[in-house]
């Protein structure tokens, strides 16, 4: 294991902490501190498969080899876990590193003399500080959030309340996601004796993976609008860090590049010309255009909405805008995004059944009309805000195969509840205008979209005989994956089958995200470094370490939707492979993308291209550890900018004709 280890050092650049050769590629006066292995048995997060050498034979190699290479060997360091319960392994960990300190005075270093005790120290209340010496205490961080929406639906033969809060997974809760906590809530006006029932609480956003707990019982909220503290247990400081927002990107010019160009032609001359370190994205703009000729070429009776929750890119959005399309938004932060692209209310859906009462307001003063709803609570609270908006009730509607579900979270029951809120609607005064559903993403089962579409019309005759005389729209949702040409085409069959006998006074519109921009993303990724690793099994893995992770731009990866595999951009293909794993840059163990995975063999410095990037990457990423987020670079080919030009007035002629036509 060590003359293997020693032949690997000898060839390769690095990390500091594990091989003092990228110390010496940088500068020989650099003092380094060499992060062993020790895990703790008692924790939920441990990072020895990623950092830290074996505190033995690897170690003294290391040591020695620093010596030869004449830096200056400053101490050892080591991360035990987080968060760690048991005292015992901090003292494990430094008595290893004073065994190691008494070896590097033996070899000639008289001057080592720090030892890193890393992280991983709990925080909560009433923890005994007297075990843990030199810990930061974060327990005394305390989240307040708002409730603003909520409705009972009856689950497993119980009725389960379900609670709508302005804080979500991807600001606030990401552990709750990881399944590694389950805090308390409690109410800011709780009183001891308070009755408690099933409930599940959930985030703000579009996304069916924002749950907060699921089955949890807990106090039962009285009135919509009041705040709830998550106070006390383990609400620690990096959780407000890890802060997933929307993308707000800088816009270039869309770079005009020959015909005969692809996108991994850009990505080299990029990399040539701009030498970068950080990764980045290029995209296709002349493919966006495409889909969006195709679709409105293949269904022109279903005006499609863009998702902007999928990829918020502002080339994307201007793009789309240019050509008249019409826009999906689940917040005033993305109803203000599109409109400053000069967007009119009449062309956004505000497609969130549970929105915040600010939202509302704001919709209502910048004309955004449409919104949906599926409670009777939300139809009261649009009621009191905003009482001519134009209501779409959202039913339930799962296809039977779909990785992503909506049905949980979002959706009343299509029959009785359904004709329970058009009753409401009624009862209220309220504009109702319509119905909707979500099939689930990416959706592989066609038929889903069949029968929401019927359903959709057996409730609108139900409306309709009830004296609700303005129901006019059905909207299908999104679902539709990143797949274009003949392999699209079973979906505008079947969809154009299904609303072809449709009443004409209707008008379908739909959500697609992925299907605009899944295929055009394609991201460039550096390979920083590399390094052989033996496991207990005696397998071989070559771990690669790049400057892009799950947490910009492979979340799907961490929760196991993806699996998308590399090509080097400069190296031809090769039939050997070697058994790899690929981490993310962050000091996070959760920042893998690629496990235990045939590759072929990359070298530091090598550039991977990682294509099909455009869904649910750049709206999720975030600035963990300080890693930026990648920028995006658009291209266009010479001969699709000229035919932009010519789409952009026929589509605005087209759309403006089928609008006087169906509105």
């Amino acid at each position: 294991m060590l003359a293997r280890h020693k032949a690997f050092n000898g060839q390769l650049l690095n990390s500091i902490y594990r091989n003092p050769r990228a110390a010496l590629a940088i500068y020989r006066i650099f003092s380094c501190h060499i992060r062993i292995r020790c895990d703790s048995k008692f924790t939920l997060v441990v990072f020895g498969e990623k950092f830290g050498t074996e505190p033995d034979e690897e170690t003294v190699h290391l040591i020695q080899l620093t010596k030869d290479l004449s830096l200056n060997l400053h101490g050892f360091s080591f991360h035990v876990g987080s968060p760690c319960e048991k005292f015992e392994a901090y003292a494990r960990g430094i008595a290893l590193c004073k065994q190691l300190i008494t070896v590097s005075k033996a070899i000639g270093y008289d001057k080592v003399h720090l030892i890193d005790v890393g992280g991983g120290f709990p925080g909560e209340r009433g923890t005994d500080i007297d075990k843990f010496a030199n810990i930061i205490n974060d327990a005394n961080f305390t989240l307040t959030s708002y409730l603003h929406s909520k409705r009972i639906v009856p689950k497993n033969g119980k009725m389960m309340r379900m609670y709508y809060i302005n804080c979500r997974v991807f600001n606030s809760f990401f552990d709750e996601m990881m399944g590694f906590q389950s805090r308390r809530l409690q109410l800011l006006s709780e009183s001891a004796n308070e009755e408690k029932f099933l409930s599940s609480m959930w985030r703000p956003t579009a996304d069916s993976v924002n749950l907060g707990g699921g089955g949890i019982v807990i106090l039962i909220i009285r009135k919509i609008f009041e705040y709830i503290s998550f106070s006390q247990e383990n609400l620690k400081f990096y959780c407000a860090y890890i802060n997933f927002i929307m993308s707000h990107l800088d816009f270039e010019d869309i770079n005009v590049v020959n015909d005969s160009v692809n996108d991994i032609d850009v990505i080299r001359d990029i990399i040539k010309t701009e030498k970068p370190e950080d990764a980045f994205y290029v995209t296709d703009v002349g493919d966006i255009i495409k889909r969006h000729q195709e679709w409105i070429s293949k269904m022109p009776k279903v005006v499609p909405h863009y998702a902007i929750k999928c990829n918020s890119n502002s080339t994307v959005i201007k793009v789309l805008a240019a050509l008249n399309a019409f826009f999906d938004c689940a917040s005033k932060q993305e109803i203000a995004q599109v409109m400053q692209y000069d967007v009119q209310g009449e062309r956004i859906i505000f497609a969130h059944p549970n929105k915040l009462p600010s939202h509302i307001k704001y919709s209502r003063n910048v004309g955004v009309e449409r919104m949906t709803v599926d409670s009777e609570l939300e139809l009261t609270k649009i009621k009191e805000l905003f009482p001519e908006a134009k209501v779409v009730i959202r039913i339930r509607c799962d296809s039977k195969n779909s990785p992503i579900l909506f049905g949980e979270k979002f959706g009343c029951d299509p029959c009785e509840e359904a004709v329970y809120l058009i009753q409401c609607a009624r009862d209220l005064g309220l504009n109702l205008y319509g119905f909707s559903f979500h099939v689930g993403t990416p959706c592989l089962e066609l038929d889903a979209y069949h029968r929401g579409i019927e359903i959709c019309k057996q409730l609108i005759a139900v409306a309709k005989s009830i004296g609700c005389s303005n129901v006019k729209l059905i909207d299908i949702g999104g679902g539709f994956s990143s797949i274009s040409g003949e392999e699209f085409d079973d979906v505008p069959k079947l969809i154009n089958d299904t609303v072809e006998n449709l009443d004409p006074d209707i008008r379908v519109i739909s959500e697609p995200g992925r299907y605009y921009v899944g295929s055009n993303f394609t991201l460039a990724s550096y390979l920083h470094s590399k390094r052989l690793a033996i496991s207990d099994d005696g397998k071989t893995r070559r771990m690669y370490y790049m400057n892009c992770g799950v947490y910009n731009s492979f979340l799907d990866e961490l929760l196991g939707l993806q699996a998308r595999v590399p090509e080097s951009v400069f190296e031809p293909k090769r039939d050997e492979k070697f058994l790899s794993n690929i981490w993310g840059p962050t000091a996070d163990a959760h920042d893998l993308i690629l496990k235990d995975v045939l590759l072929p063999e990359f070298h530091i410095g090598d550039w991977l291209v990682w294509r099909n990037m455009g869904a649910y990457t750049l709206t999720l990423s975030n600035t963990f550890n300080g890693f930026p987020i990648p920028t995006v670079r658009p291209f266009i080919r010479e001969s699709q900018w000229l035919m932009s030009l010519y789409l952009h007035k026929r589509f605005a002629i087209y759309l403006k004709i089928y609008l006087e036509l169906y509105s």
